[in-house]
């Protein structure tokens, strides 16, 4: 089974957050929305900290998300990353597990696999099982079971525990790292289940029409909040 975490506005996060198997907390809204932050602090559940990246343009600095880990001590945090820039990636792991040997050491540091190139991306997954990376994250807007498949040629079956999918890419892969999850503990976060027509999602096409980002204090509509929970299952039901 797939692991499930949501990206939810936080009027909803009571709503929905049960649902999920961890937490994916978006750091720059950990730092700036009260409410939000109180909500994770008090979850349970292992929770992923996530850079801002996607959401910002860029990702929060290693200073940020120190402060960000202090205040909900999250199991992960991802590392900065930087689009298609693999020795990005490198520099600000690096610079985090300097800290992290002095400060947080029960927490684990998340590498995003990056690169121009598949030759890139390869290398990069490869550094990241060298350093032993906790989690793994491989990002949707690239093609990782390409990356995958070549990876294991090239090196062997690869020797690690936790694979982290950033977002959803389509259907058809979902039954890939299905299969692995007897192997590996692997999850996948999403907002798209909040903007996705349940239309749409039930025929596997994930791209919302509306190509924008979740705002975390938007308030959903009863329409849309009975979309999301029917994407919900549908999405659960291809993750079991």
């Amino acid at each position: 089974m797939i692991e499930l975490a949501l990206e939810v506005p936080t009027p909803h996060l009571e709503e929905f957050i049960p649902k999920c198997d961890l937490g994916f907390a978006l750091a720059q809204d950990v730092l700036c929305n009260q409410e939000y932050m109180e909500f994770y602090r008090e979850y349970e559940k292992d929770i992923i900290l996530d850079n801002g990246m996607l959401e910002t343009g860029e990702s929060l600095g290693v200073s940020s998300l120190w402060h960000a880990n202090k205040m909900i001590r999250p199991a992960a945090i991802i590392a900065p990353d930087a689009k298609d820039d693999m020795t990005f990636g490198f520099s600000h792991y690096q610079a985090m597990i300097c800290d992290l040997k002095s400060t947080w050491d029960a927490t684990n540091i998340g590498f995003v696999v990056q690169g121009k190139t598949l030759g890139q991306r390869v290398w990069s997954l490869h550094w990241a099982i060298v350093n032993n990376c906790n989690p793994i994250c491989l990002p949707y807007r690239t093609n990782r079971i390409e990356t995958w498949v070549v990876y294991n040629k090239m090196y062997g079956t690869v020797p690690h525990k936790w694979i982290h999918l950033l977002g959803l890419r389509d259907h058809t892969e979902l039954a890939f790292w299905r299969d692995l999850s007897d192997r590996y503990r692997i999850s996948i976060d999403t907002g798209k289940v909040f903007e996705v027509p349940v239309e749409d999602f039930a025929l596997g096409n994930f791209e919302p029409v509306a190509k924008k980002q979740l705002e975390v204090d938007r308030v959903l509509t009863k329409a849309q909040l009975s979309n999301a929970h029917a994407n919900i299952e549908i999405l659960k039901a291809r993750l079991k």
